[in-house]
């Protein structure tokens, strides 16, 4: 696996042998952070880490901290490998525990985050129910962002009921801090499901790469 842009572009990391984990394409990759624009100065936050491979493209375009939770030992200590062979050693930690309870440890020390990547296995249910944890509303930082990749499966197109495309624009906000507003590519958007709804979320975007949606979300101020 390759880091793709920033300070680090073209710097290798490796994965343990055998490991069946499911990275970000590079194509899914360039794209996110096309949309985020710039992560410079920011927080950023991964969970269901695996490889680490969003949360250290990250810190090579220069945010300032990252935070993983994985659960896997033997990814922790992948992880822990690639941020040290990366030179991030004092820009990153590991919090080698499944997502809900690392959020939990999270909310204890006070951390809040920018950004917050989910990539949680695909087909389980993950999507709806991490949305529920309300240390999710509790660890990220005001005007933050949640990004969600998950198989298409997982919420409906456009075309699965409501018909019409629906324009994110009107959802999304002007920031002032590290994270950068939207970008305003016109591609194909999905309308937020109804589960979402009743959350303390709304989709501010949406973008499909084959069977791959990442979903942005914002909290709901409504």
């Amino acid at each position: 696996m390759r880091i793709i842009g920033g300070e680090a572009k073209g710097r290798v990391f490796r994965l343990p042998a055998g490991s069946r984990i499911r990275p970000t394409t590079d194509r899914v990759k360039e794209s996110l952070f096309n949309i985020l624009r710039s992560v410079e100065g920011s927080t950023f936050l991964e969970l269901f880490a695996g490889s680490g491979n969003v949360g250290l493209e990250a810190l090579s375009r220069r945010a300032r901290f990252a935070t993983f939770v994985e659960k896997d030992i033997r990814l922790v200590r992948a992880l822990q490998a690639s941020i040290a062979q990366l030179g991030f050693g004092g820009m990153a930690e590991v919090i080698a525990t499944d997502a809900e309870a690392g959020l939990k440890r999270i909310v204890q020390k006070g951390n809040r985050f920018d950004i917050i990547f989910a990539d949680p296995p695909y087909d389980q249910g993950m999507v709806l129910e991490m949305l529920g944890w309300p240390e999710m509303k509790k660890v990220l930082a005001e005007n933050g962002i949640i990004v969600i990749q998950h198989s298409a499966r997982e919420m409906p197109s456009a075309e699965d009921g409501e018909g019409k495309r629906e324009d994110s624009s009107r959802f999304l906000q002007q920031n002032s801090g590290a994270v950068p507003p939207f970008s305003e590519q016109k591609r194909e958007r999905y309308r937020s499901p109804e589960e979402l709804r009743v959350q303390p979320w709304m989709v501010a975007d949406q973008r499909r790469y084959g069977d791959t949606v990442l979903t942005f979300l914002k909290e709901n101020d409504l």
